[in-house]
């Protein structure tokens, strides 16, 4: 990983949620149960990072991406984390339609270009360095590396008052017209999946995972976000679908998904349902309940969707 010089060499939370891919939220959970970084204070008790922290908060983020859960690994050497992110970049290879994973370093290249873009306003120069990056990471890994973490920043930019919501709101829009261009980009008549998220600030969701779906070979049928249950199987039944998908975002819990996923899991007793939300995730208790398959990352989603794919 590039590191970040100052003349300090401190820098703030912001700082540290963009170079790790992790969001400011996630930092703080994590110091707090797992005492993954000690960061300083400065005399107003603002957190202020090193790059040795960030370092090994990258080597966190790209750990659990890879679907390893941060209980078992908190507490693992920087050099132990490497190693089982070699492991994985091994596994990566493997995967259909896609490329190896490339370097933190790499990735930021194209996050450092996109975040000038979104300061900028300009939109061209953001869909420019997208195109660039997908012909260097694939889709799978744009998605999982670049946009996720991305979207991430541009929230929480927000949230402190360094981009206006004008910012969040035409570059997520920007993100979802280009996420769905990937998910229509071939088409894959034979395998078939319904794609919906059912919470209210989806992130997203299931247009990452349409994207994905289709790169490796299945199309990808997605409700407008907040399609009532009944609507989403009756779609499904319409698209002959071998799945429905459903996508969470754990940056929020909402009380009424739950009850939105058991209307949904009724109207389709016979459908296998998939639940793709990140490991450690909220939720765990109805997707135990109906039954579902629990995915907690998009490779992972890929690999059950191989199981159901028709011979």
């Amino acid at each position: 990983m590039k590191k970040r010089t100052s003349e300090t060499g401190q820098h703030s939370i912001g700082i540290a949620a963009r170079y790790s891919g992790l969001s400011a939220e996630v930092i703080r959970a994590w110091e707090r149960r797992y005492r993954i970084v000690v960061p300083k204070r400065t005399p107003n008790a603002r957190r202020v990072y090193s790059d040795d922290d960030i370092e090994r908060l990258a080597l966190l983020a790209r750990a659990t991406a890879a679907g390893r859960r941060i209980g078992d690994i908190a507490r693992l050497s920087n050099d132990r984390l490497s190693r089982l992110i070699d492991q994985s970049l091994d596994a990566d290879a493997g995967l259909p339609g896609e490329q190896r994973r490339q370097s933190t370093a790499a990735v930021m290249e194209y996050f450092d270009s996109c975040i000038v873009a979104v300061n900028n306003l300009n939109i061209h120069d953001f869909i420019a360095v997208l195109s660039r990056a997908e012909q260097s990471l694939g889709v799978f890994f744009l998605i999982e590396d670049l946009i996720t973490p991305l979207l991430s920043h541009i929230r929480d930019e927000c949230r402190r008052g360094a981009l206006s919501s004008g910012h969040r709101q035409m570059f997520s829009a920007t993100i979802s017209a280009w996420l769905l261009m990937q998910a229509a980009a071939h088409s894959h008549p034979q395998r078939k999946a319904v794609v919906c998220a059912v919470e209210k600030d989806p992130e997203l969701a299931a247009l990452k995972a349409a994207a994905t779906m289709n790169a490796n070979g299945w199309s990808a049928v997605c409700p407008a976000e907040n399609t009532a249950p009944e609507e989403i199987a009756g779609i499904a039944a319409a698209a002959k679908a071998q799945a429905v998908i459903i996508c969470l975002n754990t940056a929020t819990e909402d009380d009424d998904v739950p009850n939105r996923i058991r209307l949904l899991h009724k109207q389709l007793p016979a459908s296998p349902l998939i639940v793709q939300t990140p490991a450690g995730g909220h939720y765990p208790a109805i997707v135990g309940e109906i039954n579902a398959v629990h995915c907690g990352n998009l490779r992972q989603l890929c690999f059950e969707l191989e199981r159901l794919a028709p011979a």
